[in-house]
């Protein structure tokens, strides 16, 4: 995984460049350890303080992981280096593999020089262990018998620190495998949360889109609602101007109704008028047959004086005949006029009516629509913030429960550093005293067997016990994932921006990237500590075939 930083991979190259130093002074030591003693020496209790304080010096300084001594005095060591070899080989394989693509550039003088410090260390130390057993080999009587009361006590102590030393590597390998699992819970969360934050980003992309459109619809309607109201606006000024027509209309209506009035007015003057004529008719008829009673003579007279009456009685009749006519020609055009006003008033009626309820059904549509899209975006807008709401609550709880599993894991951790300090420690004792029971005769090294025994029975319970406690830590392990599902389940309605999910799923690698380290770094110091423990046993065994 490329979730390291610069200063992992530093610490690993060390690592790597620690581990082939220690190869090969492992083997410069087995071919020098044919000449020296098979006995082995005995470690001061002055020292422990020292070499403890190297190791956590040493640990917090470089961050390299604790080894243990890498010089045997017997041939069984190389064997057990050997054994320990092919999974160094695989391990140092996988590093190089995982940190294939780095640079070579890096200042491994270091590693060196702790190794030649550390290979004098062990010669002043065996110098000094060596000097000590010889001192209690050449004492005698009570001082022997106080050496060996003060072995056998040291014995004791070292065996309770092994016990406890071995309950707290079960609890830490129980501890590994919880944080193992939650590693594995949080990986499938993390997957779970991609795959919500997808769909998310697809149902955003979604309501956007249908956003889009219902705006565009909202302002084609709207455009819409606009040209009917125009239309209206024209219709109306049309309207308008045909009731300023049909005013006109009513005016000469008017008009014309005055002079027809008129006209009747004037029809008694005619009646009287014809009356005039026909009595002026009788009277020219009388008047004839009177002249056709007066003598000659005075004819001539009479006739000049009745053409002048006639012309202004053909006048008078002529003028009476156009009026006649006028006033008919008035009455047909009045009439024509009255018909031609109905139908044009009737037929604009008939189309203002028709066209004001098109009109009028475009306007009660628009309206609809417009109230159906406001409710549809009133809906849509309480739902949205509905969501939000309960998102915004969900969020909360989600990071108030990340806060908590933060700080349970840095107790956790801060909890695991401090034991695994107590366990190199007590791996350092446990060694140095291996190192101080090899010069033991064989009967304490019966009785500390029967003691390992015992030891191994109570571990078998202490093992059942933790079984049982493994057992019900996974019930409620199980009644936290349930949890966990419920709470999973409420995040389908989570929606998020990108970057705060960003920031989880960081928060969350850099956490798994620290849980790989500590795995790591645990792995490698079992491995040291088997591999210490299996060369101790073999000097023990060594021991046993060659006692002193």
């Amino acid at each position: 995984r490329a979730c390291y930083d610069e200063e992992d991979k530093m610490c690993l190259l060390q690592i790597l460049s620690l581990l082939n130093n220690l190869e090969a002074l492992s083997q410069d030591h087995e071919i020098a350890s044919d000449d020296m003693s098979l006995e082995l020496p005995v470690v001061r209790e002055t020292q422990i303080p020292r070499n403890k304080h190297f190791l956590t010096t040493s640990h917090y300084r470089s961050k390299m992981v604790a080894t243990v001594q890498p010089f045997s005095s017997n041939a069984n060591n190389s064997a057990s280096m050997t054994t320990s070899s092919e999974p160094k080989s695989i391990s140092i394989a996988s590093i190089a593999e995982t940190f294939g693509g780095m640079k070579k550039s890096a200042n491994l003088s270091l590693p060196a020089e702790s190794c030649e410090q550390r290979r004098l260390q062990y010669y002043v130390n065996r110098m000094e262990q060596l000097e000590n057993k010889v001192k209690v080999y050449e004492s005698s009587g009570d001082q022997q018998l106080r050496h060996l009361a003060d072995r056998l006590q040291r014995e004791i102590q070292l065996e309770s620190w092994v016990d406890q030393l071995s309950e707290k590597l079960n609890k830490l390998e129980d501890e590994n495998e919880r944080l193992e699992e939650e590693r594995c819970e949080l990986e499938e969360i993390e997957n779970d949360t991609r795959l919500r934050l997808q769909r998310m980003e697809v149902d955003y992309e979604m309501m956007s889109q249908r956003n889009t459109e219902l705006e565009m619809s909202k302002s084609s309607y709207q455009s819409k609602y606009q040209d009917a109201r125009d239309s209206v606006i024209n219709l109306e000024e049309l309207v308008h101007k045909c009731e300023e027509r049909i005013f006109v209309l009513e005016e000469t209506e008017n008009e014309l109704n005055d002079r027809i009035d008129l006209i009747l007015a004037f029809i008694p003057v005619l009646l009287m008028f014809n009356s005039w004529q026909l009595q002026e008719q009788m009277a020219a008829t009388r008047k004839q047959y009177a002249i056709n009673s007066i003598p000659p003579e005075h004819i001539e007279y009479y006739e000049s004086t009745n053409g002048d009456l006639q012309m202004r009685l053909n006048d008078l009749m002529n003028r009476e005949k156009e009026l006649t006519q006028n006033i008919a020609e008035l009455n047909r055009a009045y009439n024509e006029t009255l018909e031609n006003a109905d139908n044009l008033w009737a037929q604009m009626e008939k189309e203002y009516k028709d066209k004001i309820s098109k009109c009028e059904t475009v306007e009660s549509n628009l309206k609809s629509k417009i109230a159906q899209l406001e409710e549809r975006l009133s809906k849509d807008s309480e739902y949205a913030h509905e969501r939000i709401s309960h998102l915004e609550e969900a969020e909360n709880s989600l990071k108030n429960r990340v806060s908590k599993l933060n700080k349970e894991n840095k107790d956790l951790v801060a909890k695991h550093a401090v034991l695994l300090e107590e366990y190199t420690t007590l791996k350092d004792e446990y060694r140095k005293l291996q190192n101080y029971l090899k010069g033991t005769v064989a009967e304490n090294i019966e009785r500390e067997k029967r003691k390992i025994v015992a030891l191994e029975e109570e571990l078998t319970l202490s093992t059942s016990l933790l079984q049982e406690a493994e057992e019900n830590h996974k019930s409620e392990v199980g009644h936290m994932r349930g949890k966990l599902l419920s709470a999973t389940k409420e995040l389908n309605h989570i929606e998020v921006t990108n970057s705060e999910l960003r920031e989880e799923v960081e928060t969350l690698e850099c956490r798994i990237r620290e849980l790989l380290t500590l795995r790591n770094c645990d792995e490698e110091r079992i491995k040291h500590l088997t591999e210490e423990l299996q060369s101790k046993q073999a000097q023990i065994s060594q021991l046993q075939l060659h006692p002193t």
